[in-house]
C-alpha cells in the first residue's frame, strides 16, 4: 500500500456523484468520495474506498476546481456537500480547507472516528458530523447506519428522538 501524503493539502480522492441517499435531511448531495480506510469494517458500504490505490493522489486546489466545476452544472440543485470515503479525517487540515470553501453549501462528514479524536477545527466548522465505526452487528436500517454512531448537528449531539425526527428516517 502506497505511503499517505505528508503534505496537508494533498488528498487521495476518488469521485464525485450526485446523490439523494446521503444526507440526513432528504437533500440532494454532490458527495466526494476518498480513498483509504484503515478501519476495515466488516460489511462496509464502500470497500472499494478502504484502499488508497482506488484513488489518485491530487491536492486540495484541484479538488476544489473539480468540486466548483460540477457545482457550476448542478448548483440550482445541490443543498450540500458531504464528504465520505474511506476515511476523510485521514486528511483533516484537506477536508478543513475544501469545507471553509464551500460556506455558501451545508456540509456532511462521514467518520469512523469518535467525536473526541475529530479534530476542533473541523467539528467546529462542519454542519453535520456522523462518528463511529460502522458495526455489521449493530446495524440500524435508518441513519445513522450503526446504532453505536452519533450525529452532531452544528456540533450538539442528537438524541435518539431527534435522530428518529430526522427526515431521512421518516420514509
Amino acid at each position: 500500500m502506497p505511503m499517505l501524503p505528508r503534505k496537508d493539502d494533498w488528498i487521495y480522492f476518488s469521485f464525485l456523484s450526485v446523490s439523494t441517499i446521503d444526507d440526513p435531511m432528504l437533500g440532494i448531495s454532490l458527495v466526494v468520495c476518498v480513498s483509504g480506510c484503515p478501519r476495515q469494517c466488516e460489511g462496509c458500504h464502500t470497500p472499494h474506498l478502504q484502499n488508497v490505490e482506488y484513488g489518485k493522489l491530487i491536492n486540495t486546489s484541484e479538488l476544489m476546481c473539480k468540486i466548483k466545476y460540477q457545482l457550476s452544472l448542478s448548483s440550482d440543485l445541490i443543498d450540500n456537500i458531504v464528504f465520505l470515503g474511506g476515511e476523510p479525517l485521514l486528511y483533516p487540515l484537506a477536508i478543513h480547507s475544501i469545507i471553509t470553501q464551500l460556506n455558501e453549501y451545508r456540509t456532511i462528514l462521514y467518520t469512523g472516528y469518535d467525536y473526541d479524536d475529530v479534530p476542533d477545527y473541523i467539528k467546529n466548522d462542519v454542519d453535520i458530523l456522523k462518528t463511529g465505526e460502522w458495526v455489521e452487528d449493530l446495524e440500524s436500517n435508518k441513519f445513522p447506519a450503526s446504532t453505536n454512531q452519533e450525529v452532531y448537528i452544528n456540533n450538539k449531539l442528537l438524541t435518539n428522538e431527534e435522530l428518529n425526527n430526522l427526515p431521512i428516517n421518516m420514509r
